[in-house]
């Protein structure tokens, strides 16, 4: 065979071939187009992951959910309760810069040095966990932020740092913490009390135990403290809009001192603490006597062109009517005219006078405590007579022994409470120590029959 006739055959077997290849491309072309077009007027296909429930089941199946999570999360903590509620965790994530704030609380009057942002976690955990302010199992306080002498707490829940702000004036290494709504908080503002006040309201036996945390030694006296706070605490209203918690604290107690409404022979300034929220604040001051001068003398002040509007808070009316329902069950009352003198019974007793050098410590002790409410002029612990066991105190202002007695009455001190009484100064001077309790109730039963005498009409 030529070489010629060779190259037209397989020329020809080539040409053959991809004329094959072009028939089994354009049949499968076919096919593809015939499978697309069934493919198109079939019902779509459902993925894996789409939901075969309708929203109504969808919701119903994420509650049921959520009864376990909590029933089972109960069980582990062995409280045997269901979780309240399950928002407070599921905020965590994806949530806005204000609903984190709503979770976040400031800590003011660090101690110095200022302590390690664990200890301070560990701490707030240990009082909150005390006052049984968790409201689900676990620690409530996720971190802690401090930057020199404040701090800021981070919980979990919103309900839970509700809770927490009843952690003010909590005491830390003999600092009291004060425990606030950051300043760029805009939510709702709901009560707050001391944290001493919340223990005594919800958990009074914590203020027995020896080792109790952030409460002061003799503890039991929170629950006379708490309404004396009250009587110490002022609303303010109508403030600049820019105006900060410091900066109210300095123009009152500039006010009271321009306007001698604080007595100069105290140390220290008459308010001790404010605080301001969504425009309305409440300023605490030391003293009852400086608390009713500053709501008369200071309501409607001008302050950089707003008038202040100073006044009681609501719970103030309360305490009132208790304490006169309290004197009218005291056969005597305790109606007195103020004096620089006081009487302090239920302070010393017969055992602790009877040994000299035990006696000098105590009355180097009252002294010192004295000292804190103005100058002391005169001071007797009597051991007979009618003022036997009795402390007597002379100050050189009306105003300071104003300030003790009211800082003083109640106070628990060994098996009971202090009674403090006003005492005649002439009698201080002189020596003539007397039972100022007796002397008053004395008086009652004349004064009694004089103002039930019956009245006549007129003839």
């Amino acid at each position: 065979m030529s070489e010629s006739r060779k190259r037209d055959r397989d020329r020809d077997r080539d040409r053959g071939r991809d004329r094959d290849r072009g028939r089994d491309r354009d049949r499968g072309r076919d096919r593809d187009r015939d499978r697309r077009s069934d493919r198109s007027e079939s019902p779509p296909r459902k993925s894996l992951f789409a939901s075969q429930q309708s929203a109504a089941e969808q919701a119903a199946a994420s509650a049921q959910l959520g009864a376990v999570m909590a029933a089972q999360a109960a069980a582990m903590s062995g409280s045997g309760k269901p979780l309240p509620n399950m928002n407070g965790l599921l905020a965590l994530r994806g949530e806005t810069p204000d609903q984190k704030r709503s979770r976040e609380l400031f800590i003011g009057n660090l101690p110095a040095p200022a302590p390690t942002e664990f200890q301070l976690k560990d701490f707030l955990s240990a009082a909150v966990q005390q006052a049984g302010m968790c409201t689900m199992p676990g620690t409530s306080l996720i971190q802690i932020r401090i930057q020199k002498n404040f701090a800021f707490a981070e919980f979990r829940s919103v309900e839970e740092a509700n809770l927490a702000m009843n952690l003010n004036e909590i005491i830390y290494q003999n600092c009291p913490l004060s425990v606030g709504r950051p300043s760029r908080y805009t939510g709702p503002v709901g009560e707050q009390v001391s944290y001493g006040e919340y223990i005594a309201k919800h958990k009074p036996e914590v203020l027995n135990l020896p080792d109790a945390v952030g409460l002061p030694a003799g503890s039991a006296a929170a629950l006379g403290e708490a309404e004396s706070k009250i009587l110490r605490e002022l609303y303010v209203g109508n403030l600049p809009p820019q105006m900060t918690d410091t900066q109210l604290m300095m123009f009152l107690n500039q006010q009271m001192k321009l306007r001698q409404l604080s007595s100069t022979g105290i140390p220290g300034d008459a308010v001790t603490a404010a605080r301001i929220s969504n425009g309305l604040a409440f300023a605490e001051f030391r003293s009852v006597e400086e608390t009713s001068l500053a709501c008369t003398e200071l309501n409607n002040l001008d302050c950089f062109g707003f008038k202040l509007k100073m006044g009681r808070p609501k719970k103030y009316e309360e305490v009132m009517q208790r304490q006169a329902s309290g004197a009218a069950q005291r056969p005597g009352g305790r109606k007195q005219d103020p004096t620089c003198c006081l009487q302090l019974s239920n302070a010393v007793t017969e055992e602790e006078l009877a040994d000299a050098s035990e006696r000098s410590d105590i009355e180097d002790d009252i002294k010192m405590e004295l000292t804190k409410f103005g100058e002391v002029k005169g001071f007797a612990m009597p051991t007979e007579g009618a003022g036997a066991c009795k402390v007597y105190v002379r100050f050189s202002e009306v105003l300071q022994a104003r300030v003790a007695r009211a800082a003083l009455q109640g106070r628990v001190f060994g098996q009971g409470s202090i009674d403090v009484w006003f005492f005649d100064e002439a009698k201080f001077v002189a020596g003539e120590w007397a039972d100022m309790e007796e002397e008053v109730r004395a008086r009652r039963p004349l004064l009694a029959r004089l103002v039930e005498l019956p009245t006549r009409g007129p003839r």
